[in-house]
């Protein structure tokens, strides 16, 4: 049962990683489907720590796949009402909540913090964007995160060329890997 939901998550990072390459969009039937499948995978499979985990892996109960998959979303709404992310990369972020738990939301989400950083800078670097992509961060760091009254982030400065749109399902299945890997090598402590 654990390797039916390993390969499970593991075909949704990929069918991901390849819509949002050829199209930068992240369809719902993936992220829908990935979220359940989260559900039903630990909803189901026999107890352990986890789909990662070396020594007991198994699902972690309903609870701990659905406060992963709605801390993920919560975490995330900030970033995509500030326009930095997608709608389906944030929805893919709460399929990866549901699978990953609770617990281990927070490695996971630096790893793909982290990923989509050297993505960006890879990006930037040979599409020769790094101008314009230097000049709206700037502009972020010019205003707070959010002001009182105002949810939605400044106004685009017209002089800046918009940003180019990541692939962010490669840096979210890195992030993953990256977690994967960790756990599998107990380096996670």
């Amino acid at each position: 049962m654990v390797r039916l939901g390993q390969l499970g998550f593991a075909l949704l990072l990929a069918a991901s990683c390849v819509s949002d390459w050829r199209s930068r969009r992240i369809p719902n039937v993936l992220t829908v489907a990935g979220l359940f499948g989260a559900l039903a995978f630990h909803g189901l499979a026999p107890g352990g720590a986890g789909l990662f985990d070396p020594y007991l892996p198994g699902g972690l109960g309903l609870k701990a796949s659905l406060l992963g998959a709605g801390v993920a979303l919560v975490l995330l709404l900030l970033p995509y009402s500030r326009g930095w992310i997608g709608a389906g990369d944030t929805k893919l972020m709460a399929a990866v909540g549901g699978f990953v738990g609770l617990a281990a939301l927070p490695a996971v989400l630096l790893g793909v913090m982290l990923s989509a950083g050297v993505l960006a800078l890879v990006y930037a670097l040979l599409d020769r964007e790094l101008r314009s992509v230097g000049a709206r961060i700037a502009g972020w760091m010019r205003w707070p995160l959010v002001t009182p009254g105002d949810v939605r982030g400044h106004e685009a400065d017209a002089s800046v060329a918009p940003a180019p749109r990541l692939p962010m399902a490669l840096a979210i299945a890195s992030g993953v890997a990256g977690f994967a890997l960790a756990a599998y090598f107990n380096l996670l402590g």
